[in-house]
């Protein structure tokens, strides 16, 4: 199917890029034709940023594509689209085929599809049957032909990337977030096929999905959260999908998470920050130059992993690491550049434009342009081999990761004395009280800079048995 033009159409609003969808893939994506702003009211703007538009409505339409793969499912799609079409009064030739006995009426457009619909539906069930496929299963392929075709069952992943395509609470989804619901929609279909269900939203009724998450997730040994994440993501596919009307409530995901496990079995937390003397073996380990430098970043910044890796030169001015897109409100900071950084930053920004990363070593990996991934593995392979790892029976994730870097800044910046609402600035977490959360008591910048600057690396000893920091004081 080659690649079809897009055009600029105004409306009241504003301008937006256009794509006719091809007809085969009117029923899956629900729609003659796709819309998205162009974000200006400006001609020339628009037409500037109308290929960069354009290609993200291109990928819809190859995603609609990889759909309907299948013959039989294409051609149901299509007959459901023309019978959703006849009732509007569109004719597609199908009655003047069918014409009509010497003594009936002639049957309506509509009429003529379903009774096509049903003849090719008796002869899938026929076909079956001859390849020797036993009853049961040719009238269920039959039945699932007609139910698709006539609209009374929707494929699971029909209405995924409009879903995607609408702006959430805080914007559009970053590709991460799209490819993880993607997969979790993806997963959900195939555990459909394996339990002998049909993968149609339909089919995933509240029974179902308890059985997928009981029987599937949970005993897949991954952890809590990511459980609970890929039921997040089914459960807000399901809200959209009602609130657009595609189903009715309830949602069947509602409360399918498992309980969160504040402690495990030995009564402590499940991750935990490094100790003192594991930072030591970390950082003075035999780690490559940019795996010792992120890890220095991430020990006196606090920040995500994902949030130094897109930190950009225009990001790092003025004494400060500008995160201007997080994971929640709360996370979207500035964080003040501990002293023991400043020649890191300094040597990394020099000869660089604006919108070059800091880390430009990284590069990108995969469609989704997470940038971290890659040395988020490096570490892992360099942190086990140095014996820093604590796993318990039975549970695959290491209650130390990348992640406990994070941990160990706040535990290090709280035993050094600055407030709790100040390290919630820092690190981006939500603050607990109105009063904490308005107030500081004097200069904000100032409170924030001296609770990155309390938090020191733990000393080490070296060989001739003279005492020395990390990095100079």
């Amino acid at each position: 199917m080659g690649r079809v033009p897009g055009s600029i159409e105004r409306r009241r609003r504003g301008l937006y890029a256009v794509l006719e969808v091809p007809i085969p893939l009117r029923a899956a994506l629900g729609t003659k034709r796709l819309r998205k702003t162009l974000g200006t009211r400006d001609t020339e703007v628009a037409r500037a940023r109308l290929p960069r538009v354009l290609a993200e409505l291109h990928e819809r339409v190859q995603a609609a594509q990889k759909k309907v793969a299948d013959p039989r499912a294409a051609e149901a799609l299509e007959l459901r689209e023309q019978l959703t079409r006849a009732r509007s009064g569109e004719s597609f030739g199908w009655a003047q085929t069918a014409g009509a006995a010497d003594d009936t009426a002639a049957p309506t457009e509509e009429e003529a599809i379903r009774d096509h619909v049903a003849e090719r539906a008796q002869a899938i069930e026929e076909a079956a049957l001859r390849e020797g496929r036993l009853e049961d299963e040719a009238f269920r392929e039959a039945k699932g032909f007609m139910d698709l075709a006539t609209g009374a069952t929707t494929p699971l992943d029909m209405h995924t990337e409009d879903w995607l395509s609408e702006p959430g609470r805080r914007g559009a989804y970053p590709p991460r977030t799209k490819l993880d619901r993607r997969r979790a929609v993806a997963e959900l279909k195939e555990w459909l096929g394996k339990q002998h269900l049909p993968a149609t939203i339909e089919a995933v009724t509240r029974k179902a999905a308890g059985r997928f998450v009981t029987q599937h997730l949970l005993s897949s040994g991954r952890a809590t959260v990511r459980v609970t994440s890929i039921v997040s993501q089914l459960s807000s596919y399901w809200a959209w999908m009602i609130r657009r009307g595609v189903t009715e409530g309830p949602n069947p995901w509602e409360k399918q998470a498992p309980r969160k496990e504040s402690r495990s079995a030995l009564g402590v937390e499940d991750e935990r920050p490094y100790t003192d003397a594991e930072v030591v073996t970390l950082l003075t380990g035999p780690a490559e130059p940019v795996l010792k430098e992120f890890m220095l970043v991430a020990a006196l910044s606090g920040m995500r992993r994902e949030e130094i890796g897109r930190l950009t030169v225009k990001d790092c001015q003025k004494g400060v690491f500008a995160i201007p897109k997080a994971k929640s409100k709360a996370g979207e900071r500035v964080v003040p550049i501990h002293p023991e950084l400043a020649a890191i930053v300094a040597r990394r920004l020099k000869e660089k434009e604006a919108a070059d990363f800091l880390f430009h070593e990284l590069g990108t990996k995969g469609k989704v342009n997470d940038r971290t991934d890659p040395i988020g593995k490096r570490f892992k392979t360099y942190r086990e081999g140095l014996g820093v790892d604590e796993k318990e029976e039975g549970r695959r994730r290491s209650r130390v990761n990348f992640h406990s870097w994070r941990r160990w800044f706040i535990t290090a910046a709280l035993q050094a004395g600055q407030q709790p609402h100040v390290v919630e600035q820092v690190v981006g977490h939500a603050m607990q009280g109105m009063t904490l959360g308005a107030y500081f008591g004097g200069d904000r910048e100032a409170a924030l800079r001296a609770c990155v600057e309390a938090v020191r690396l733990p000393h080490i000893r070296r060989q001739s048995d003279s005492q020395s920091d990390l990095s100079a004081p």
